[in-house]
């Protein structure tokens, strides 16, 4: 013998799951419809499947919600981009003005800080972790020249 629901309102019993559920509900918080009055039990299937549409929204994957959440994560990460790049602008701006500001250095001087400045254009100061790792890097770029 399968599988079977007995409600204890009713008394009926059902051996579908397509059924009980149709008679329960999505979970146990939901009204069984045996307590719905009877004029309304030709909604019962309408409420079930808005009850179905309502946990998908509440489960986050609707799929109105998902393309919303997508839309936002992408949008972040163009925010995120252009916010790099005018940070890297800034810096190499004020590399400019430094050079313009400051006295001329020896072509020895310039190699070391053009390099420095490369790195850090490179974007590969992001994978360092503390001033240790920054100095030994910077010392191994300047030791290429």
């Amino acid at each position: 013998m399968g599988k079977q629901w007995r409600c204890f309102h009713c008394d009926a019993v059902f051996r579908s799951e397509r059924q009980a559920r149709i008679h329960f509900g999505i979970d146990q918080y939901q009204m069984p419809a045996c307590k719905l009055s009877q004029a309304e039990g030709h909604l019962i299937d309408y409420i079930r499947r808005l009850e179905v549409d309502l946990e998908l929204f509440r489960r986050e994957s609707h799929e109105i919600l998902l393309a919303a959440y997508s839309t936002e994560i992408a949008a972040r990460s163009i925010e995120r981009i252009a916010e790099e790049r005018g940070y890297d602008k800034g810096v190499s701006e004020a590399y400019q003005q430094a050079l313009k500001d400051f006295p001329p250095i020896s072509p020895e001087q310039r190699k070391v800080i053009d390099a420095a400045v490369g790195y850090v254009n490179s974007g590969s100061w992001r994978d360092l972790h503390n001033l240790d790792e920054a100095v030994a890097a910077l010392k191994a770029e300047g030791e290429k020249l």
